[in-house]
């Protein structure tokens, strides 16, 4: 669905309506593939800057009692601070950041790919605190991804801020070209 986000968000809704019609049976069988499929379908909704939808969809992993596994429920957190940093509700992402870092992940996952959501969303709020160096810190750790990372324009984004809040507008821009 690359650059065709409306058929991307079509497909999201879909999906997200074959979850509800599944039976309780059906949630239990699937639960781990429905944990999946509701963070990439946030993800869709991200990418088309529909929040709500984005943030309805990790909630249902979050606050699923069957706790989908742990890379999950961090995965989430990690999108949903992205969600609320993205859409300027920095106490919100500040609080999702707080909960993805109490989720018991193996040593090292801010670091992997899996963490990019994460750190974009970081360097957004220690921008938002005045800290452009830790910003620009969390933006670097993920330059390994740069050919991979559908964020990527995301963490462009946070470099750019943090060189003009360091230095300035003439310097943001050279660093764009």
């Amino acid at each position: 669905f690359a650059g065709n986000i409306e058929a991307a968000v079509d497909f999201a809704r879909r999906c997200g309506d074959a979850v509800s019609a599944l039976s309780e049976a059906g949630l239990a069988r699937y639960g781990a593939t429905i944990a999946t499929l509701m963070t990439q379908k946030a993800a869709t909704y991200l990418y088309a800057e529909e929040f709500d939808e984005a943030e309805r969809a990790l909630r249902s992993v979050i606050d699923d009692p069957a706790r989908p596994s742990v890379h999950e429920v961090a995965h989430a957190h990690a999108l949903l601070a992205l969600s609320a940093a993205w859409s300027g509700r920095m106490h919100d992402a500040a609080a999702a950041i707080d909960a993805c870092e109490a989720v018991p992940l193996p040593v090292g996952w801010r670091t992997s790919f899996f963490g990019s959501s994460y750190r974009i969303a970081k360097g957004l709020v220690l921008l938002d605190q005045g800290d452009a160096p830790g910003a620009m810190l969390e933006r670097t750790g993920l330059d390994r991804f740069e050919a991979d990372l559908e964020a990527w324009p995301l963490a462009v984004m946070v470099e750019a801020l943090a060189i003009e809040a360091a230095t300035g507008p003439a310097e943001a821009l050279a660093a764009l070209e």
